[in-house]
This record gives structure tokens, sequence and C-alpha cells, in this order.
């Protein structure tokens, strides 16, 4: 960023649209980072250190850096 300007860095980023939404009973452990825009999924799990980039489904376990989709949760509504 070319200038010190605290005003000039905030009025350079977006005021809405980068919304991070976390679903009913979702968990993020220690040290997750979560990048918006995204949404964690009902009952889904951020590993401890994940960096997520994009939305994480609903009942699913993500890790890793960029986080992947480990397993489901086991949690699923059974039909």
């Amino acid at each position: 960023f070319p200038s010190h300007d605290t005003r000039a860095r905030q009025e350079a980023y977006p005021k809405s649209g980068r919304d991070i939404v976390v679903e009913r009973g979702a968990w993020i452990c220690s040290g997750a980072i979560v990048l918006g825009p995204c949404r964690i999924g009902e009952q889904a799990v951020v590993g401890a250190g994940a960096v997520v980039r994009e939305d994480v489904p609903a009942h699913t376990v993500v890790a890793g850096v960029p986080a992947k989709v480990v397993k489901g949760t086991g949690s699923e509504k059974k039909l």
C-alpha cells in the first residue's frame, strides 16, 4: 500500500460483501483463519490452523492450508 494514512487504508476496502457466516453448531478450532466472503455450514468443523478460503459444506470437517474436506462429521440427518 503506497500510503501510511490510516483513513485512506480504511476507505480502500469494501464496506460490504466480505461477510463470514458461521451457521448453528459449527466449530472453528484454535489458530484457524477464515477469509471472507464465505459460509461455515451447520455442524461443520474447521481444524486447528486451517486456512478457509471458500464455503465449508454443512456436516463436514475441513483441515489444512488451504482447507480441504477431510470427512463428514457423522451428524447428517438420516432420512
